[in-house]
């Protein structure tokens, strides 16, 4: 009898254990796809972000080897390495991590390929530049736009005073242009342009990329 209950309990133990083996699989299971998924949405929410900027935006660049850079950079950031942080004690996804550095990989291939789909300047930028950039980002639309530096005495090799930009943005809101900021809470200008009538999208797509769209410079830190 006292056998017979020994392979009872025996038996009891060896299901509950597998059982419980087989909890532990399926949460390791659920918390690994959890650990590759989030980074995978969260890219693909943010390319979809720029996806949307790309067509929205008024910018002198290369479309379709554009979307292929803002396609590569996404590809291969979801391997693990914003998730945990640098300990990788949780299964957290560090997303403003990821949003910055998705940003400043897409701002350098744009500034190395001499494109302007984001303008990115520090906040010394000379004035010959700034409009220069202006003026190229443009096209055939700057053709019809008097900008300072063509009627004013300005000097060209100095440095743009932060509120002399919003004499440009008024010049460009009278040619139906909006110059826009995103705001990556630093002391650099991430300018962008596009059809004044299409702020509310604009936004929604700047907001898709992790960042914030602004119509003015109030937000900028250092802004007299």
């Amino acid at each position: 009898m006292l056998e017979s209950n020994l392979l009872i309990y025996g038996g009891v133990a060896l299901l509950l254990f597998i059982m419980l083996l087989m909890v532990i699989h399926h949460i390791k299971k659920y918390l690994y796809v959890k650990k590759l998924q989030s980074p995978r949405n969260f890219s693909q929410k943010v390319q979809n972000g720029y996806m949307k900027l790309k067509n929205l935006l008024l910018y002198k660049s290369n479309k379709d080897e554009l979307k292929k850079a803002i396609q590569n950079i996404g590809h291969y950031k979801i391997d693990g390495r914003y998730v945990g942080g640098y300990n990788k004690q949780t299964i957290e996804f560090d997303s403003l991590s990821f949003v910055l550095d998705y940003f400043y990989e897409v701002l350098n291939y744009v500034e190395s390929n001499g494109e302007t789909f984001i303008l990115n300047f520090n906040n010394r930028v000379k004035r010959q530049e700034f409009e220069e950039k202006l003026q190229l980002s443009l096209g055939e639309l700057s053709n019809n736009i008097k900008f300072p530096l063509e009627y004013l005495s300005l000097e060209e090799d100095t440095f743009l005073e932060k509120k002399e930009i919003l004499e440009y943005q008024k010049i460009l809101l009278n040619h139906n242009i909006q110059m826009a900021f995103i705001d990556d809470n630093s002391d650099s200008y991430n300018i962008i342009l596009h059809n004044k009538n299409r702020a509310s999208e604009v936004s929604k797509a700047v907001s898709l990329i992790g960042l914030k769209y602004h119509k003015d410079l109030k937000f900028y830190p250092i802004f007299e």
